[in-house]
């Protein structure tokens, strides 16, 4: 029989392919609330596609591989001696396995997000794409609209990506500028940094401005 630790070392391998696959996908996939037990089980379906074509070709491998290299009915039958005495072997398959595995993941990615835009991606990644991304040698001017009306500007300091939604607290650096309701602006030279709670947004621009050499 096969060792508890060795057999979860070969079980967690298994599923790198599938996690690959999951990683390559995110961004043409929606995010959804599914429950925990169903994303297991996409992982395993997963898994069992990627993984399980290639474990069994080497099951069935011809004989004299099997005897040469790694015989897995031999390794479950004799357990850790045989491994052992196979120990090259066996990694030997188990690469062949994985990057078999790998490069099944690989093409049922590019399937998966074959005809998906670029502008295409799951609603957390909104907040990081729309704010993050910018032209090199420039920086983010935000201007943030509160609930009362107010308008917050300064240079971006952070986001919260942590939070799912909407639900997003924001960080200014000076300079800071705010406007309130009667539409006269104010520099605030002294301040430093101002935090915005989620729940005061109303929505967001953002300038890219060239950077002072």
């Amino acid at each position: 029989m096969l060792p508890t630790g060795v057999a979860a070392f070969v079980a967690l391998s298994a599923l790198i392919p599938a996690w690959y696959y999951e990683r390559r996908t995110e961004s043409s996939r929606p995010r959804s609330s599914r429950s925990s037990l169903t994303e297991v089980l996409e992982l395993l379906a997963v898994a069992a596609v990627t993984t399980g074509p290639p474990a069994l070709a080497a099951a069935l491998a011809p004989e004299s591989w099997r005897k040469n290299v790694f015989d897995p009915a031999d390794w479950f039958i004799n357990g850790t001696p045989y491994l052992a005495e196979h120990l090259r072997g066996a990694a030997v398959q188990l690469a062949l396995i994985l990057i078999c595995a790998m490069l099944i993941a690989e093409g049922l990615a590019w399937l998966t997000r074959k005809g998906v835009p670029d502008e295409f991606h799951p609603s957390g990644a909104v907040w990081s794409r729309a704010l993050a991304e910018r032209p090199k040698g420039t920086y983010p001017w935000v201007g943030v609209m509160l609930a009362d009306g107010t308008l917050v500007e300064g240079v971006l300091k952070t986001i919260d990506l942590s939070s799912t939604g909407d639900d997003r607290d924001l960080a200014l650096t000076a300079p800071i500028r705010v406007t309130p309701t009667d539409g006269v602006a104010q520099r605030h030279p002294h301040l430093d940094r101002l935090v915005v709670p989620a729940r005061e947004i109303r929505w967001i621009s953002a300038m890219h401005l060239p950077e002072k050499v």
